[in-house]
């Protein structure tokens, strides 16, 4: 996002070239970045630790036992432990919370650039410069977050102050009055909902192994999905209804419902680690067998 969108900003000047419109070449060009970019990381980045070249053998066993959930149940298929993989309360918790995360991210992510605009900012290059703010506090977010983690006492403390400091920053938002003020406001709470996502991976992935890693983490992602898609249009509806403030209250809310999550999933996580788990044998690491995106 840091420079897709001023990169987006640029090629919207294009308009008029080619016969194509600004948002045409957007597409295309960054369509096509994409798809190399793609092709590359599926042929070229390693499967396993044991298959990248850069690691030493003992290197790349540290990294496989650290990668191996021993004490997650086990199970060879999904048929007859649907519940395992898609019911256990802690992911179920998890995600709803990560689909009030992605109303959020998702909803700023596509209309920061129509509001920048709205604070009086003219021309698509700069506007797509100032909307990559957003992305600087997203990279701020994913490098202090985690590292407050490792720091503090579990991720759940460090997930709930930065779910509830994205509440406060939502309420901040809608009381300030300066084009400056806001944006910085917006960059704070990418930095937030942004940075608490490793958390949410390292929670699920510390009680999960195995085709029950890859069918948990596929539920927890769809539903975050369904957010991301949920959140833009209600912001979108609410606007289209003549209601800044309803655009608004979209945030809030989003923050708000991960708020009231939270107690819930401290509960269930707590409830899942007191529960004894038949143990699991090591298994390296795999992309394919976690599932390639």
């Amino acid at each position: 996002m840091r420079l897709g969108a001023p990169l987006g900003g640029a090629l919207m000047e294009l308009h008029g070239a080619a016969g194509l419109f600004g948002w045409q070449w957007m597409f295309l060009i960054e369509g096509a970045i994409t798809i190399v970019v793609g092709s590359v990381v599926w042929h070229w980045v390693p499967d396993k630790p044991s298959d990248a070249l850069w690691l030493s053998a003992q290197e790349a066993a540290v990294l496989n036992e650290r990668a191996t959930v021993h004490t997650a149940p086990a199970h060879a298929t999904l048929k007859g432990n649907v519940k395992v993989a898609f019911g256990r309360p802690f992911i179920l918790v998890l995600a709803v919370i990560y689909f009030a995360n992605q109303i959020n991210s998702v909803s700023i992510q596509y209309n920061f650039p129509s509001i920048v605009e709205s604070l009086g900012v003219e021309g698509s290059f700069l506007i797509g410069v100032v909307s990559g703010s957003a992305g600087i506090g997203a990279l701020i977010g994913v490098l202090v977050i985690p590292w407050l983690h490792r720091r503090a006492s579990g991720e759940l403390h460090v997930l709930t102050g930065a779910t509830i400091g994205t509440v406060l920053v939502a309420v901040a938002y809608t009381l300030a009055d300066g084009a400056v003020a806001r944006i910085l406001l917006i960059d704070v709470a990418m930095m937030l909902l942004i940075g608490v996502l490793p958390l949410y991976w390292s929670i699920a992935m510390a009680r999960m192994s195995g085709l029950m890693a890859a069918a948990g983490l596929a539920f927890i992602n769809t539903v975050g999905l369904l957010g991301g898609f949920t959140g833009p249009y209600l912001y979108g509806f609410a606007e289209g209804r003549g209601s800044e403030a309803g655009g608004y209250a979209v945030l809030i809310g989003g923050s708000v419902l991960g708020v009231l999550a939270l107690p819930l999933l401290r509960r269930t996580v707590q409830k899942e680690d007191s529960e004894p788990q038949p143990s699991t044998p090591p298994v390296e690491p795999s992309v394919q067998t976690g599932g390639r995106q």
